[in-house]
């Protein structure tokens, strides 16, 4: 049963999810920088610190995996930033959506995703790549356009969270880009998330 429902994403009710997430992850010292990025990062019963966390002073960041048992995990993870800058890149993502209550084999899963986020003056250049990606048996686009929300449903058709592709919003005054954004029942997961330089108005 296809349990995905496409729907846009009304982004100023999931600002706060997103920027409380980072914001209360991140070490102090991060959350004041124009630039960085993290390959996944989790609030919830399943935490996750930023993994392969990188800023301007320290760049670039490799890892060799995340992972969450029964939850989540990754291949190789580089994230790299500079002063306007971020990007991040995460292989093998695999996601297992019934740890929190989606039916028994409920995954989102590709190949390798990335997100990225630049500067220019008064303009930022921002985007996200989902390659080879799967949600319950659904492919999922190449370049997802903004903010993309696939809504989780039980067995019973509730909806009970929602996968959020390209999710873009403010972060502490700038741009964020997350490539794969969930929310399910008290857990909140990020993967391959882009902070610039852009300071948002």
């Amino acid at each position: 049963m296809n349990r995905i429902v496409r729907r846009p994403a009304v982004l100023a009710g999931s600002l706060g999810l997103a920027g409380g997430l980072a914001l209360s992850t991140l070490p102090a010292s991060a959350t004041t920088l124009s630039s960085v990025a993290w390959g996944a990062a989790a609030t919830g019963p399943a935490v996750i610190h930023p993994v392969a966390l990188a800023t301007p002073q320290h760049t670039p960041v490799v890892a060799g995996h995340a992972k969450y048992p029964n939850f989540l995990a990754t291949g190789p993870i580089v994230d790299w930033a500079s002063r306007t800058t971020s990007h991040s890149l995460v292989n093998s993502p695999r996601v297992n959506l019934a740890a929190f209550g989606a039916p028994a084999g409920t995954t989102v899963s590709a190949s390798k995703i990335t997100s990225g986020c630049r500067a220019s003056g008064d303009n930022a250049f921002r985007g996200a790549s989902i390659f080879g990606g799967s949600m319950d048996g659904t492919q999922l686009p190449v370049h997802p356009e903004l903010n993309t929300v696939l809504v989780i449903r039980n067995r019973a058709g509730d909806p009970i969270g929602s996968v959020t592709l390209n999710w873009q919003g403010d972060m502490g005054g700038h741009l964020m880009v997350i490539a794969i954004y969930v929310t399910l029942g008290p857990e909140i997961l990020e993967l391959a998330a882009s902070q610039c330089g852009k300071t948002v108005e």
